[in-house]
């Protein structure tokens, strides 16, 4: 006699079931921290970004800015020093809405330029001015927040 090798109907009944199990289990508490996850995600290219406009100040020897407004920032080549991108090289713009979760960013201190706040390094890596410095904060739909500070000697962190 043969023996036939495999499962039977019930067996793979039975495993499925348990699959069932464990995703209704594991899928909510994935999602739960899918918020955080992209929190951080947003916070990291954030001071990514910064560093990256520092980086291009020194290396282009020229200013680099940085506008935030709108739920999005952009990072520009600051040529006539006003602080403003309208009409002058703009290296990126990113959005917070591109985390999929609503950031709601607050932005404490920097230059105030045509309603925007703003911030720009010189190429020393330093801030222009005094005044420049800052931190943005971004909440998630959870209420949890993270800041990114920039500091008047142009040094960028997450606290």
């Amino acid at each position: 006699m043969k023996k036939e090798s495999g499962f039977t109907m019930l067996e793979l009944l039975i495993i499925i079931a348990l699959l069932g199990v464990v995703a209704a289990i594991a899928v909510p508490n994935f999602l739960g921290i899918l918020p955080t996850y992209r929190l951080k995600s947003a916070t990291q290219d954030l001071l990514s970004n910064l560093q990256r406009a520092k980086i291009t100040a020194v290396e282009r020897n020229q200013d680099v800015g940085v506008t935030f407004e709108n739920g999005q920032y952009r990072v520009f080549v600051d040529e006539n020093g006003t602080r403003d991108p309208t009409g002058q090289e703009v290296i990126l713009t990113q959005s917070y809405a591109d985390y999929k979760d609503p950031l709601t960013p607050v932005y404490t201190n920097f230059l105030t330029v045509s309603g925007k706040k703003t911030t720009a390094f010189a190429p020393t890596g330093l801030l222009v001015q005094a005044s420049a410095a800052g931190n943005v904060q971004l909440t998630n739909s959870k209420g949890k927040s993270m800041t990114v500070i920039v500091s008047m000697a142009g040094g960028i962190w997450i606290q």
